[in-house]
């Protein structure tokens, strides 16, 4: 009877030791180090405390806009992205004729890898690539600009690649979602007279409150780590426009401040924590119970 007990913890047991070894375990080590002065040029790793994080939020002042960028990307990606998946759930599920190859096509952008996507886009939005050449062909000469190099569009540029590439993800989820939804409420609705956005906004809103939790929270996080868009695409450029606190990272690591990189890790990782918990908070107290 007891080794009955037992069984199902021998199952879990195997995942559970590789989990602690490739995720707990260097979580907890980074977080060390982040107090540490190991670097490329230091002989020992000794203890300094705060030093790191003061150097981030003080010293260096240049660390802390680029937290707040990162924050910012996420933050606009994260809610356009859903915007546009939810209208393009809501569009499929409408019935349109062919959705079963839209719903590919819509979604073929997220299973490209990102190295793809910004080598494709770096030559789509070159100063001489399609984009330019195509607005100058149909006498919109004046719109061309040099999106990844102009401070002025950088960051806009790398964000509708992002909400470009993500949206489909997004459009799955809520596809998922409407399709759990009753019909009678949908027909009530429709016997009560509501119109196409007092049917959104009243019946299908509502009931969509858990896809869209899922969608925002696992986004937000995702688009937090934002590394090799940006860096196929910018490199952070120009200046620091589009600088992530993933690209910081390596630039500190392949600077040999790896305590500094540790640090900024340690700080992405605690920012990410709170705001999905707030975000779950938040989605908890609108979910709808049928």
């Amino acid at each position: 009877m007891y080794k009955r007990k037992l069984y199902p913890s021998y199952l879990v047991l195997p995942i559970l030791i590789i989990y602690t070894v490739a995720f707990i375990i260097p979580i907890f080590s980074g977080i060390y180090l982040s107090f540490t002065n190991w670097s490329l040029l230091g002989k020992t790793v000794k203890w300094v405390g705060l030093a790191n994080y003061e150097q981030i939020f003080v010293t260096d002042r240049s660390m802390v806009p680029i937290i707040l960028n990162t924050i910012l990307f996420a933050s606009v990606t994260t809610f356009l992205a859903n915007v546009v998946g939810l209208a393009l759930a809501l569009l499929l599920n409408s019935g349109v004729k062919g959705q079963t190859v839209l719903r590919s096509i819509f979604y073929f952008p997220n299973i490209l890898p990102a190295l793809i996507v910004g080598m494709v886009f770096s030559s789509i939005l070159d100063p001489v690539g399609f984009l330019n050449n195509l607005l100058s062909v149909i006498g919109l000469k004046s719109l061309t600009h040099a999106w990844l190099a102009d401070p002025n569009f950088a960051l806009l540029s790398v964000m509708f690649v992002e909400i470009w590439k993500s949206s489909g993800f997004c459009m799955i989820v809520y596809l998922a979602g409407l399709q759990t939804i009753p019909s009678d409420c949908l027909e009530a609705a429709d016997i009560d007279g509501a119109s196409g956005f007092k049917k959104l906004f009243n019946v299908i809103l509502p009931l969509l409150v858990p896809s869209i939790s899922t969608n925002f929270v696992f986004n937000f996080i995702v688009k937090l780590k934002t590394f090799d868009l940006v860096y196929v695409l910018t490199g952070g450029g120009p200046g620091k426009i589009t600088q992530m606190a993933k690209t910081i990272v390596l630039y500190e690591y392949s600077s040999g401040r790896y305590g500094i990189a540790n640090a900024m890790e340690s700080i992405m990782f605690v920012v990410t924590g709170v705001i999905a918990y707030i975000l779950l908070k938040f989605f908890q107290k609108k979910e709808v119970q049928l």
